[in-house]
């Protein structure tokens, strides 16, 4: 069984809360083995059926089924928790089930449907409770004990989930800061380059251009000896004049290395993981292109992380004959009818502005593929 001790401290605690749910039920029956009856037995099922998903999902062997099903397998093991309390009321401590199913729903469920399920449950709690025949009053107390305790697990898990997504935001703006600082100090290098290579060739290209055609003048109006020494001089000025070309053209041709950009953008992001593969020496020439490249990649991950329910995220950048191309894909649930929204949107239109494309695969319970192409 494989635990995040992490994520799923909150799992381990209520499989061992659901232990302890069964150790009365179990002990009774091992003393009186010959009293069961169906009703025992289909409620001794509903018990062990409700452990199994439980195990099932805290080992992630349902994974993929639960990133698909999320709310049907929550009410499976409601109806479970109901059976194995209602059918067996008088093992009263089967109502703690409830707690388990109250916390799960935090983790999936808005908060009010949540709430709603709370007050569901609360109510089987009262049926099973009264039909034992306490007194009112006592079957009062012990069906605001056990709601008490569902609205406790509810709202911890709330709290829970809010922070974990909090500092999954917080980490995600943390990450796409690095990456814009680093495309700033990059664009700033580009532009000091331009700078420099556009003075070099006003003023010393200039000055020595007109230092040729002088030269070449006085060739044609000295005598020989002079003629010998004045192209020697031309010669040189020319080979001068073609280095400081060459050095304007190689400052020209500086590029921005996306590499530090790219990986700035994916640290601190804790959930999903995201397996990043970039071509070697990937760079952009134009700050415009490689920016649009970072906000795409930036979109990837918001989308997976707000949408996919996925645990990994895997994304290769290589560079071909039409440009450089961008593959993701990830192991959440996918989706059915997948629809462009704002983010989908704007960075398919980025990428046409620059003359590229965005293609995008998903289904249910295959995860979401995109495909993207930048010319460059």
């Amino acid at each position: 069984m494989r635990i995040n001790w992490t994520r799923d401290m909150g799992w381990l605690a209520g499989l061992v809360t659901w232990l302890a749910v069964g150790l009365p039920i179990f002990a009774d029956l091992l003393a009186h083995p010959l009293q069961i009856s169906p009703w025992t037995g289909l409620g001794l099922v509903a018990y062990l059926l409700f452990g199994v998903f439980f195990l099932l999902i805290v080992s992630e062997l349902l994974e993929p089924i639960y990133q698909r099903y999320p709310s049907q397998i929550l009410l499976m093991q409601v109806v479970l928790a109901s059976i194995a309390f209602l059918v067996n009321p008088r093992y009263e401590l089967a109502a703690i089930l409830f707690i388990i199913t109250a916390a799960h729903a935090a983790n999936i469920w808005p908060w009010r449907w949540s709430a709603a399920l709370v007050l569901l449950q609360s109510a089987v709690v009262a049926a099973g409770i009264f039909s034992q025949g306490p007194s009112f009053l006592s079957g009062i107390v012990d069906t605001l004990i056990y709601s008490g305790f569902q609205f406790f697990a509810l709202v911890s898990s709330e709290i829970a989930v809010r922070e974990m997504r909090a500092r999954t935001q917080l980490a995600k703006l943390n990450a796409e800061l690095k990456a814009t600082q680093v495309l700033l100090a990059e664009s700033s290098k580009m532009g000091e380059r331009v700078r420099i290579a556009r003075e070099l060739h006003d003023l010393i290209g200039h000055q020595l251009t007109a230092l040729s055609l002088n030269l070449e003048v006085a060739a044609h109006t000295e005598g020989q000896k002079s003629k010998t020494h004045v192209g020697k001089a031309q010669k040189i000025a020319k080979d001068l004049l073609s280095d400081v070309r060459g050095v304007v053209s190689t400052m020209r041709e500086g590029s921005v290395n996306l590499e530090a950009a790219l990986c700035a953008l994916v640290e601190g992001v804790p959930r999903p993981a995201i397996h990043l593969s970039l071509a070697f020496g990937l760079a952009v020439e134009e700050p415009q292109k490689a920016q649009a490249l970072v906000r795409c990649v930036q979109e990837i991950i918001t989308n997976t992380v707000r949408h996919a329910g996925a645990n990994n995220l895997w994304i290769t950048i290589e560079t071909t004959a039409s440009g450089i191309v961008i593959h993701a894909r990830d192991d959440g649930r996918g989706h059915k009818d997948l629809r462009y929204g704002n983010g989908l949107s704007g960075m398919r239109e980025r990428l046409e502005g620059f003359g590229g494309q965005l293609s995008i695969r998903s289904r249910p319970g295959e995860g979401f593929a995109l495909d993207a192409v930048l010319p460059v």
